[in-house]
């Protein structure tokens, strides 16, 4: 497997928490994560799902473009921390949603 550049973004992008450039072998993790109230172990798992679209390059079936493959999404499971980091982007992502119904 090729070793990408690896780089924060230069906004604290809220949706996007990491994004694989193939075209330019770079890793892009969302500034936001660079924060104390986000635990390391979840940037790990952000760059482990990122390296994954490395290993697992999008494929197109029938016209359309597919990222998170059966064969990704499995990989992606025997992650270690798979299970706790799927419960605190589940936590983020809810959290994100109610500021923004708040703010609406």
């Amino acid at each position: 497997m090729s070793k990408p550049v690896l780089t924060w973004s230069q906004r604290r992008a809220r949706s996007i928490l990491g994004h694989h450039d193939a075209a330019h072998d770079t890793i892009t993790i969302s500034k936001m994560l660079d924060s104390a109230d986000v635990p390391e172990w979840f940037v790990e798992y952000i760059l482990f799902h990122e390296m994954l679209h490395i290993k697992h390059p999008a494929r197109i079936i029938r016209g359309r473009r597919y990222y998170h493959t059966a064969a990704f999404r499995a990989e992606e499971q025997r992650y270690p921390g798979y299970q706790q980091a799927q419960e605190w982007l589940d936590r983020v992502v809810r959290k994100r949603h109610e500021l923004r119904a708040r703010a609406a």
